[in-house]
């Protein structure tokens, strides 16, 4: 049975979600055994199962002892058909609060204009409540892999900013999963580390202005 359930995008993800460009999303993996055994065991040494989907959850069988192994197992983020409300920078204004206002809206010309006329505060994603959400999206697929054998065409899919990303750093070419790694590293601090990640495709449903 598909559920209802919040998640959070940076306003640039947004962007890119309301362009049509944003349809995947990668989150990292937790709570499976531990970082030796998920980075060395299964990632290096290939003593253990790789992990797999079943039931409704992710299953691993990592390597405990010499004779011995134990299969560990975790509930899906998300799963097929469920419906993902995006949480995103937002604020009401106080005189009319029934009007909400989404970051990813303005340039930042007009939310320079925002504060000085009407002194908006804006709020952060995780604080938004599902009745100020405007954006609904529905879950096409979910998968693990590991977070480097991301291919071109699926870092396309990230909807990030290629040019601009690129154009910070030096010794990377203009190639979207590049700039996916550069991303990346600035959140979690980890790429070289290639840990299991959650892949969660997505189409939008629908949202408001």
């Amino acid at each position: 049975m598909s559920k209802e359930r919040p998640i959070l995008f940076n306003t640039d993800m947004v962007k890119a979600i309301l362009k049509g460009e944003k349809t995947q999303t990668r989150r990292p993996i937790k709570g499976l055994g531990n970082n030796w055994h998920v980075n060395k065991l299964l990632g290096c040494w290939g003593l253990s199962d790789e992990p797999f989907i079943a039931e409704g959850a992710l299953h691993w069988e990592l390597q405990t002892d010499v004779d011995d192994s134990r299969v560990f197992e975790t509930r899906l983020p998300y799963k097929t058909g469920d419906i993902l409300w995006v949480r995103e920078t937002w604020c009401r204004d106080d005189l009319t609060p029934d009007d909400v206002y989404y970051k990813a809206n303005y340039t930042n010309r007009e939310l320079k204009d925002l504060f000085e006329d009407l002194g908006l505060k804006w709020k952060p994603s995780i604080r938004m409540p599902k009745d100020a959400a405007r954006i609904f999206l529905k879950v096409t697929d979910v998968r693990v892999e590991r977070l480097q054998d991301i291919t071109e065409a699926d870092a396309e899919k990230e909807g990030i900013d290629v040019d601009t990303i690129i154009n910070t750093c030096v010794g990377y070419t203009g190639s979207a999963k590049d700039a996916f790694s550069i991303l990346w590293e600035q959140i979690y601090k980890n790429w070289d580390d290639n840990p299991w990640v959650w892949v969660i495709e997505f189409e939008k449903m629908g949202w408001l202005s």
